[in-house]
């Protein structure tokens, strides 16, 4: 009888988490409020791989020059000239979770990621 509980369970996770990931994944902010969907990215309405930094450089141009801003006391700098060379955009932009600074898996700066 525990076997079959258990098997149960597991087949009724399994089978939530297989539509779960079927399901489109939404867009937010400045993207949704322009009514872009995946084809605007992804080129696909099933997007398979992430945008490469050309589609984001076609709509958005290139990166803006951001005023250095104080990322510790005393510290300047611009997030936008990494001292790791040139980053994806991914690395920090996200479209369908809060971005969330690159830097900070070393640093701890208090920037928000738009």
């Amino acid at each position: 009888m525990r076997k079959e509980i258990v098997l149960l369970v597991t087949s009724i996770f399994a089978v939530n988490a297989a539509y779960a990931l079927g399901q489109p994944r939404s867009v937010s902010g400045k993207h949704r409020a322009n009514q872009l969907d995946c084809r605007s990215c992804h080129e696909t309405s099933e997007p398979a791989f992430p945008p490469t930094k050309e589609v984001c450089i076609s709509c958005h141009g290139e990166v803006v020059k951001i005023r250095p801003t104080e990322v510790a006391p005393g510290v300047m700098a611009n997030v936008h000239e990494s001292h790791y060379g040139e980053i994806d955009c991914l690395a920090c932009h996200r479209i369908h979770a809060k971005g969330e600074l690159y830097c900070n898996e070393c640093h701890k700066f208090g920037i928000k990621v738009k």
